[in-house]
């Protein structure tokens, strides 16, 4: 080894002490700023939280006070203001240039000077490695640069300012009372099954808000029989008329017309109703299987009426129905509403299965009348008689003639059932009113009754004839000239038809005497010599009961 003079001796001790002041002296900031201190800004050079910011458009990685301040805030790069553990030239490296003692660590933060040690912008650690005499300062690691806000109550873009912009904290949760979609749920929660929920607080693009209503309960159906008030308006089972499926006896039609005779008696039966759900609670649906008294038969042994009596009434037969032609002549005027809806429903399902039982060889025909369409006889458009529906054994078709039957028109209580009659069994008709008939095979009348057929009429009323029997309520000043009561009974004759009579009670059965005549005077009698002519009650099945009882009155089966 060479040995050192004094004087080299003496200039090596002031080196080594220029060495180990220089990095102290680097710390005197240039312009009389004040010092900062190795780990960190210390004295009038530190950054309060108000001088802190981020840049344009809320990016903390831009320099918010960049063109601001004076050239010793930001020296730039390659020019280290301070060996402080900051990066004051903003080259990405801490301290570089600053030696350092070895087996040492010092703070350290590698982002923007100004943002080191606010919010959650936290200094990291870098430590002095042997570079020589003295050491040179490492990477700083884990140092922490400024975020988006994420709302959890911290400041992550370091600008002085927590959760600025933020609606809620993040996780934090509310009571809400709406559907997942945010629609207003009725009912109030704590009511019944009403239920509120929650929301949660969630971040989105550096804001938050709450979101989602979750778990809230509304008001629903009322469900009966559960004791719980499933709509929330503070009562349980409000509205329900009976417990819902249990099962009722009833007996009535299942549109909730009362049915005759009584369950039990006879053919009667019974039927249930089964207790639903409906808008308002819960009710009794439809009687279901219901069984009401039907036409008493000859010779079945069954009580079909419900009367507590077997075949009843049955007796000798006045006509010969082995082969029969049934002409419905029903009076449709204002009054026989309920009349014609009981026909046009049980046609089909009681009185054409019961004529079939009751002739051999059945037709039926469908005809309508109200009233010459003179004021105080009758109405504007009334007809005297048309025929819907010629002999036929379509049932079908005879349905389809009867739905097509309407109360509308009249006007004093007699009607124009005499002229009806006659119309029925010629086939002239009437000028301007009723249209000439012609039937194929040789039928006879507007109802073309078939040659070799026992002709019978079922005419059904609640009035009197306009020019009755002995000429009773006659007409005056009509034009054509109706047909008399002789006239038509004339032409019944001619052709053997029998008229029996249902008589509907809108007017107290006014009709029986007129139609107890007719029948008299065609021979529609039962074997007791008396008149085939039905009391009957408008709108229930005692019109059916009626047409059906005639028939077979006179049929004698």
């Amino acid at each position: 080894m060479r040995t050192q003079q004094p004087w080299t001796q003496t200039l090596s001790l002031v080196s080594a002490t220029l060495l180990v002041l220089g990095p102290l002296a680097a710390c005197d900031v240039p312009g009389g700023g004040g010092a900062r201190g190795r780990n960190g800004r210390g004295g009038d050079a530190g950054l309060g939280a108000g001088d802190v910011g981020i840049g344009p458009g809320g990016d903390p990685t831009v320099d918010a006070w960049s063109g601001f301040g004076s050239p010793t805030e930001d020296a730039g790069p390659g020019a280290e203001l301070a060996c402080d553990g900051i990066d004051d030239d903003r080259d990405g490296v801490v301290d570089d240039g600053c030696t350092c003692d070895t087996d040492i660590r010092q703070a350290c933060y590698g982002g923007d000077p100004r943002l080191a040690g606010v919010g959650a912008c936290s200094f990291g650690s870098q430590a002095c490695q042997r570079d020589g005499e003295f050491g040179t300062w490492g990477a700083c690691e884990g140092w922490v640069p400024p975020s988006l806000e994420i709302c959890g109550g911290g400041d992550e873009d370091c600008d002085g300012v927590v959760d600025e912009g933020c609606g809620c904290s993040v996780g934090s949760t509310e009571s809400c009372y709406a559907t997942s979609s945010g629609a207003a749920l009725a009912g109030t929660p704590g009511v019944g099954v009403c239920r509120a929920g929650l929301a949660t607080c969630r971040a989105s693009g550096g804001s938050s808000a709450f979101g989602a209503c979750e778990g809230a309960v509304g008001p629903g159906d009322e469900v009966c029989g559960n004791g719980i008030d499933d709509d929330c308006d503070g009562s349980a089972d409000e509205g329900c008329a009976c417990t819902v499926g249990t099962e009722t006896s009833c007996y009535e039609t299942p549109t909730g017309e009362p049915l005759g005779g009584s369950a039990g008696v006879g053919r009667c039966r019974a039927g249930t109703a089964t207790c639903t759900m409906t808008a308002g609670g819960s009710g009794l649906g439809p009687c279901v299987g219901a069984i009401g008294p039907g036409v008493d038969e000859c010779a079945t042994g069954i009580d079909e009426d419900c009367d507590g009596l077997v075949d009843e009434g049955c007796t000798t037969p006045s006509a010969d129905c082995t082969v029969a032609d049934v002409l419905f002549l029903v009076d449709v005027t204002g009054s026989m509403g309920g009349a014609i809806g009981e026909i046009r429903r049980q046609l089909g399902t009681e009185i054409a299965p019961a004529l079939d039982r009751s002739i051999g060889d059945l037709r039926m025909a469908v005809a309508s009348y109200q009233d010459f369409p003179v004021d105080y006889y009758g109405s504007a458009g009334d007809v005297p008689f048309l025929i819907r529906q010629s002999a036929t054994n379509d049932l079908p078709a005879v349905q389809a003639a009867c739905d097509g039957l309407a109360a509308a028109g009249g006007n004093d209580e007699p009607e124009s059932a005499s002229e009806a009659l006659y119309q029925s069994v010629t086939s002239d008709g009437l000028s301007g009113l009723v249209s000439a008939a012609s039937c194929p095979g040789g039928g006879t009348g507007q109802a073309c009754f078939r040659p070799g057929a026992q002709p019978i009429i079922v005419l059904v009323t609640d009035a009197h004839f306009h020019n009755g029997p002995g000429g009773s309520n006659p007409y005056s000043g009509v034009f054509p000239t109706p047909h008399t009561y002789d006239e038509a009974v004339s032409a019944l004759h001619a052709v053997d038809a029998r008229v029996v009579g249902v008589a509907v009670n809108t007017y107290g059965f006014v009709a029986l005497d007129d139609l107890r005549r007719v029948a008299t005077d065609t021979g529609a009698v039962d074997g007791a010599g008396a008149p085939i002519v039905v009391d009957a009650t408008a709108g229930s099945s005692a019109v059916v009961d009626g047409i059906v009882n005639a028939v077979r009155d006179l049929c004698g089966r």
